[in-house]
């Protein structure tokens, strides 16, 4: 029986799941849609303009990285480049962001302090105000030292793009190598028996 099937067979959420891949898309579309329905003016972006205005355009997104600092980053660079970029590709100009912080029982205040920081100046780069957040503390274990779940606010510059028309034959833009940034978090993680200058390409 095929790897997916087993899964379906189980009725379980995987790792798999969480990957942006069809996997994903059908949770999203198995549990999400049909409980939260399709907004008319959805058009299945990484944002979604917001009915009664126009010109403007949301997005959430949730960022768990391991570890949390990197070579090129880490996971407070990477959560406001993640949702500059969702915003971005969608046709909008990032504005506004809120944070929520899930912090582990007993991480270490100055890390986050750093964290924090790298936060502020990649969203002062990108022209993006951080106007609200929360903090929630966890027992230890329940988190993986700190996760951070955002929300962005850009204002609609072009509401013409649509994920759904893309066809095969059509061409993809990249601004640069496809992988650094899994490859570098993952040489991070785990000794591999390689030694590499290869930096996370984490970047709005």
């Amino acid at each position: 029986m095929p790897h997916n099937k087993i899964n379906e067979a189980l009725d379980v959420i995987t790792l798999s799941h969480g990957n942006g891949g069809i996997n994903s898309r059908q949770l999203v579309e198995d549990v999400f849609l049909s409980a939260f329905g399709t907004p008319e003016n959805n058009k299945g972006n990484d944002a979604a303009n917001i009915s009664g205005h126009p010109q403007m355009m949301m997005t959430t997104d949730g960022f768990t990285v391991d570890p949390l600092f990197f070579p090129g980053g880490d996971i407070g660079k990477l959560s406001v480049c993640g949702t500059v970029n969702d915003l971005v590709v969608s046709g909008a100009k990032p504005e506004y962001m809120s944070c929520s912080f899930f912090i582990e029982e007993g991480f270490s205040k100055q890390e986050l302090i750093q964290i924090v920081n790298n936060m502020a100046t990649t969203a002062k780069e990108n022209e993006v105000t951080i106007v609200t957040g929360d903090t929630k503390i966890l027992p230890p274990g329940n988190v993986s030292g700190v996760y951070i779940s955002t929300t962005g606010v850009g204002r609609a510059l072009n509401t013409r793009l649509n994920i759904n028309q893309i066809k095969a034959g059509d061409h993809v833009y990249v601004s640069g190598t496809i992988g650094d940034h899994g490859a570098a978090v993952m040489l991070a993680r785990e000794d591999y028996g390689l030694s590499s200058n290869l930096k996370s390409d984490c970047a709005s």
